[in-house]
């Protein structure tokens, strides 16, 4: 499976397709109104529309892979490597990458269908402050 992508904000330069395995996850951006594709190789890819339509046709057609932590962000549970439950709620996908994760009522539903569609996630309750980028 696979999405396919600007590789710029502007679409400019073309598209490529991304497998899914390399997809770290989604996210809104308000500030150039695009949805960002945080891949494994550090490169970010575009996509434009409604978030919310993203989020839903993803999780319908490949909810065993992505789930919605916050309003804005999309993981792909089968790469995140760490969940932070301290102060800073998130899930990290390496040392410095990491997205934030729901912080009201559906907080325990977000950690506990994280943990069982990747349960080699480790969790951290460590509130150091890394780059979301």
């Amino acid at each position: 499976m696979e999405i396919t992508a600007a590789k710029d904000k502007s679409g400019k330069t073309g598209v490529e397709k991304i497998p899914f395995d390399y997809v770290l996850f989604l996210e809104w951006s308000a500030g150039i109104k695009r949805i960002i594709v945080h891949t494994v190789w550090g490169r970010k890819y575009y996509l434009t529309g409604p978030f919310k339509f993203w989020s839903q046709a993803l999780v319908k057609s490949h909810g065993d892979i992505f789930y919605e932590v916050d309003r804005y962000n999309l993981v792909n549970a089968k790469n995140a490597k760490w969940i932070d439950t301290g102060s800073y709620k998130r899930v990290g996908f390496d040392d410095k990458l990491y997205c934030p994760m729901n912080t009201t009522k559906k907080y325990q539903e977000t950690l506990e269908a994280l943990i069982s569609m990747n349960p080699s996630i480790r969790l951290s309750s460590e509130t150091t402050k890394w780059s979301a980028y």
